[in-house]
């Protein structure tokens, strides 16, 4: 399950949501495919049993399962969350990331590059306000998220630093109880 998901189904508890290079269309098979080894590559990182199924057991088994918790088809449940969507394209930007080519995980980039694009697209046709930064390079690696997390982060702020000016001023210490 993605952490857009939870967001979708608890958007009061949720004003933001930041998806890096993250699983966010399990609409078709196809995608449900590609987000499996990202899964169960989590759960081997997490310390989960590898023989475990997970939630969702196996896409081709379980697609009703699948379906139950895709981002895509609850993208309206978004309308009053910041969203923010960061995807690579594949291509290495430096020699340091080609070398990273050799994990599995670099190379599902392309893949969750498409899935950002179609949540991205249930999104604006939700009406549901967000970003969708499309990086001109970029594979499924910290390093290239760092930067987006940055993004987000300040977009975020930005947006709790405007909440606490419109409440006005808080209480000074010598008021407090």
């Amino acid at each position: 399950m993605s952490a857009a998901h939870v967001a979708e189904r608890f958007p009061r508890v949720f004003g933001s949501l930041g998806v890096f290079s993250g699983a966010v269309d399990l609409s078709t098979p196809a995608a449900r495919l590609a987000a499996y080894p990202a899964f169960e590559a989590e759960k081997v990182c997490a310390g989960d049993d590898p023989q475990a199924s997970g939630p969702l057991g196996d896409p081709v088994g379980h697609p009703a399962a699948w379906a139950a918790v895709d981002p895509v088809s609850g993208a309206a449940a978004l309308r009053r969350t910041a969203v923010y969507l960061s995807s690579g394209n594949g291509v290495p930007c430096t020699p340091e990331d080609a070398a990273n080519l050799v994990y599995v995980t670099a190379a599902t980039e392309p893949q969750l590059r498409r899935q950002a694009d179609t949540f991205s697209a249930a999104l604006t046709a939700a009406g549901v306000e967000h970003v969708n930064q499309r990086r001109a390079c970029g594979l499924h690696w910290w390093s290239r998220w760092r930067p987006d997390l940055a993004d987000f982060w300040n977009r975020i702020a930005r947006g709790w630093r405007a909440d606490i000016a419109a409440e006005g001023p808080g209480p000074t210490v010598a008021e407090q109880p």
